[in-house]
């Protein structure tokens, strides 16, 4: 039904182009094996257009039902010549994830997967110029927002109306994200990211591993389910680390008197680290802690 009713304004919008015949064509989109007459549809707008490819995009693939996931992955590799599906995912949520293996289940060698980048910080300081803003205040707005567009926008305003750089709060959306992470970790996993989000630069191991009162087993499992769960998607000094997003969001979430208490223990441990060759870096973590 869904598709039919984009097929109407589809022909409403070919028939301002002038194509009648074409828009008569889409008009009559009611069958129901949908597929393979939006395959034939696509064939005849690529060639109207001149084309050689023409793409049917799919957006949030991951919130499709299972069949119709792994319909789309069956036909994908038979449609005409010229016409191929590009479908956009969300692979940091588990229902991304379980989307994107039953895609490459079914359809195999035919799905190539391209994974989108974060922004570069020359093209955080194109924004800021072209913002009227302090390009200089670009890897600041890089490491606050991981390089997602998203939040670089969000970060951009936030600043552009008077927010401090350090002040932003999280994109509503992406924080419901964060949140079904956090909650869906193992509780032991739960209380140990509890404690690391306070720290804004990653401890040697060793010292983080005492702190934390682990065993080390137990620390190489905990970070290989954070970073199975994308809580852990930086490499920080050569250790794995919190998504600076996540991070802040659930920083902002503690109570105020686990945050005090969790600061006072990691204090000891930042300061120690700070006396050593390399502590210059710890500079603003132990200025957050204290």
């Amino acid at each position: 039904d869904r598709v039919v009713e984009l097929g109407k304004n589809l022909a409403a919008e070919i028939v301002k182009s002038g194509d009648g015949l074409l828009a008569a064509r889409v008009g009559d989109f009611r069958s129901a094996d949908v597929m393979s007459e939006l395959a034939s549809l696509a064939s005849e707008v690529r060639d109207l257009s001149g084309r050689e490819v023409l793409s049917i995009a799919v957006d949030r693939l991951e919130i499709l039902p299972e069949a119709d996931v792994r319909l789309l992955a069956d036909v994908a590799p038979r449609l005409p010549e010229g016409i191929v599906i590009k479908a956009a995912l969300l692979d940091t949520t588990s229902a991304g994830a379980a989307a994107l293996q039953l895609v490459r289940q079914v359809a195999g060698d035919a799905v190539a997967v391209i994974s989108v980048e974060p922004l570069g910080e020359l093209t955080v300081r194109e924004i800021l110029e072209a913002s009227e803003l302090d390009p200089a205040a670009a890897p600041d707005v890089l490491r606050l927002t991981g390089g997602y567009p998203l939040h670089i926008g969000d970060l951009v305003r936030h600043i552009a109306t008077g927010g401090q750089v350090n002040r932003a709060t999280t994109n509503d959306d992406f924080g419901q994200l964060i949140k079904a992470r956090w909650d869906g970790l193992p509780l032991e996993c739960r209380q140990v990211a509890r404690q690391l989000c306070v720290l804004e630069r990653p401890l040697p191991t060793d010292s983080l591993i005492a702190t934390l009162g682990i065993q080390v087993a137990a620390w190489g499992d905990i970070v290989e389910t954070l970073r199975s769960e994308r809580i852990l998607t930086r490499t920080v000094d050569g250790l794995p680390w919190l998504h600076e997003q996540r991070r802040r969001w659930l920083v902002d979430r503690l109570p105020d008197e686990e945050r005090r208490a969790t600061a006072s223990r990691m204090l000891p441990a930042v300061c120690e680290v700070a006396l050593g060759a390399s502590g210059w870096r710890y500079c603003t973590t132990l200025s957050a802690l204290i």
